[in-house]
């Protein structure tokens, strides 16, 4: 468990790796099955008993379909998106500017 003898570090990774997990309505045996890390290993996490190395985090960020620096980023309007709108968020962020336009305007049309 996280107690006051843990580094701060510890505890922020801890606590969000908890907040993301429960956001997406996971278990902590069901975020473990899907990133790939032993069960035990996701509770000795999210107790706050063990760091997880880069390569562990960046497991359990794919498992949450978040990105490493939306771990970091505590702005949780866009992570709360998931399925479709996550989608579409990805692709306008990733086509011209040009392209956005166009792609809001057709949007419009759809209402």
């Amino acid at each position: 468990m996280i107690d006051n003898s843990s580094p701060p570090i510890v505890k922020s990774v801890a606590t969000r790796i908890d907040y993301l997990r429960e956001l997406n309505d996971l278990s902590i045996r069901a975020l473990a099955k899907k990133s790939g890390v032993s069960t035990s290993t996701m509770f000795d996490i999210i107790n706050g008993n063990k760091i997880p190395n880069i390569y562990t985090l960046h497991s359990i960020c794919n498992a949450l379909d978040i990105s490493l620096s939306d771990f970091f980023n505590f702005d949780d309007n866009i992570i709360a998106l998931r399925g479709k709108e996550a989608i579409l968020i990805k692709i306008f962020r990733e086509i011209s500017p040009m392209s956005q336009d166009t792609l809001i305007k057709v949007s419009k049309c759809m209402k």
